[in-house]
């Protein structure tokens, strides 16, 4: 008896152990160039001991010079690297119906926030959602949302300055979410956020609670995002369990009063009422509420960027002095801030494209193909169903687009220079119809930051030992550390 237990056994893990040599030789067959895996682990063994997923795939895109790479998944599901930007603009925009979906969420219907937001939407869903809210994001609307940024904006000062009265420096990653959510929270949703002038108001704590980061959220995220049968069975989450029940409660009771007012806001949730009236036979209710979800998180993004911005601002204080000069130069001669008055800073857009160049804030893109798909000028096919990444931090750090790479130079941005970038190389948004829908507000949101940030305090950094920018490993994108995010603020002496 434990003769033939054994037997089975053994034979079992001959048979695994084949089959798993046999999934090792999948990009070998196809002539494909690809890294060596080990047996079970494919090649994500070493990202355990690398801070992030993005220095992994940044090693990986090092690590070769051809066009594309394959390598493999943990239990070896084969998967390709494209590094070429010809490569990445033919497959993600040309033929981007080939790559209509991202890999993360599907089946994982426990977190219905999660896997009904936009990000890992499927198709047809996800175009009829997309069609739906791009208007609202369109530069006409963006005209009207200004103008709460701009006052949230002047909200931002006022916070900075009774901060300064009592403490010596002040915990920018604090100020800057605060600063975010309640333009999300006020210009969004119609919401009375007041963080930045009430302090740890119940809808800030909500939206940190939502996108809290730890060692289990990573895992959960992380899992969620690339290994979805395996967050399906754990049961694993995007969103916060507890923050979410509140939260959702918060803008399913606002969206109901709403549709029982005549006074029309014309902000999201106004939106997402219309489209629930016009598209309600086809998409759910908690397909549309999802997107509110899905703006909350996007929201900490722009966090980052401004703390990430300020931090080089201050390792640099020519580019801040130079900041400051033509802010004060373009403000000087308007009365009024406006959109207009913002695009006439032109450095100002320089620095923050070179923030997003260095420290882009979702250093990997990734896209799974829909139907087979023939890679051009070759034979090579990929399958329905093979995840395809592309390593963004590794494309804006390679010299060869971008020489001397770890240095911050807003001059590659200038109007003379940007023409030379080479187009499909610098991807801080994105490529293709998945693109990240709030683009332009994005942008606004950390414009606005920065410039009533260096037009009324010089700034330096808290700590002289805090001065090298160091990512927080517990982030799913690219974040700062704790440790550089301690600034000091003072302000600027007129004439």
């Amino acid at each position: 008896m434990y003769l033939l237990t054994a037997i089975i056994f053994v034979s079992i893990i001959i048979c695994l152990c084949l089959y798993i040599k046999k999934r090792n030789s999948y990009w070998k067959n196809l002539g494909v160039p690809y890294a060596e895996p080990t047996l079970l682990f494919g090649n994500l063994l070493a990202l355990l001991q690398i801070k992030s997923s993005a220095f992994w795939f940044r090693n990986l895109y090092e690590s070769t010079n051809h066009l594309f790479y394959g390598f493999f998944f943990t239990l070896n599901t084969p998967a390709l690297l494209i590094r070429d930007p010809e490569l990445i603009k033919q497959m993600f925009v040309k033929n981007s119906d080939f790559f209509a979906h991202r890999l993360g969420g599907q089946n994982c219907n426990h977190d219905k926030m999660g896997v009904n937001s936009m990000f890992f939407m499927k198709s047809p869903t996800w175009k009829i959602v997309r069609k739906a809210l791009v208007p609202f994001f369109s530069p006409y609307k963006l005209a009207n949302l200004s103008t709460i940024v701009f006052k949230t904006g002047d909200n931002l000062v006022a916070y900075i300055e009774s901060e300064m009265t009592t403490k010596p420096s002040i915990d920018v990653p604090m100020m800057a979410s605060m600063y975010t959510s309640d333009i999300i929270g006020t210009g969004l949703f119609g919401l009375s956020a007041e963080s930045l002038t009430h302090k740890n108001t119940r809808y800030y704590v909500l939206s940190e609670m939502l996108a809290k980061e730890s060692l289990a959220t990573l895992i959960e995220r992380f899992c969620f995002g690339v290994f979805p049968r395996v967050a399906q069975f754990l049961k694993m989450r995007f969103f916060d369990k507890t923050s979410t029940q509140i939260l959702k409660r918060i803008l399913v009771n606002t969206m109901e009063q709403r549709k029982s007012s005549t006074y029309v806001r014309g902000d999201f949730l106004d939106l997402l009422n219309s489209v629930e009236r016009r598209h309600g036979e086809i998409l759910k209710h908690d397909e549309l509420v999802a997107q509110a979800f899905q703006m909350h998180f996007a929201a900490h993004t722009s966090t980052n960027t401004i703390i990430l911005a300020l931090h080089e601002i201050c390792l640099h204080p020519h580019v801040q002095a130079r900041l400051r000069q033509e802010i004060t130069q373009v403000l000087s001669k308007h009365e009024v801030l406006s959109l207009r008055v913002l695009y006439d800073m032109v450095y100002l857009d320089m620095v923050v494209s070179e923030t997003l160049r260095k420290h882009p804030i979702a250093p990997i893109l990734e896209r799974v193909c829909t139907k087979s798909y023939t890679i051009p000028d070759t034979n090579i096919v990929i399958k329905k169903g093979l995840p395809c990444f592309v390593s963004v931090y590794g494309l804006h750090h390679n010299s060869e687009f971008f020489p001397n790479p770890e240095k911050f130079d807003p001059e590659r941005f200038s109007p003379e220079n940007r023409p030379n970038i080479v187009s499909g190389s610098y991807l801080p948004f994105g490529i293709g119809p998945r693109n990240c829908i709030a683009t332009r507000l994005g942008l606004l949101t950390v414009k606005v930051a920065l410039m009533k940030i260096i037009h009324n305090f010089e700034i330096e950094l808290g700590a002289t030992e805090d001065r090298e920018i160091g990512y927080d490993p517990l982030c799913l994108f690219i974040g700062p550390n704790k440790n550089s995010s301690i600034m000091k603020f003072k302000p600027v002496r007129r004439g």
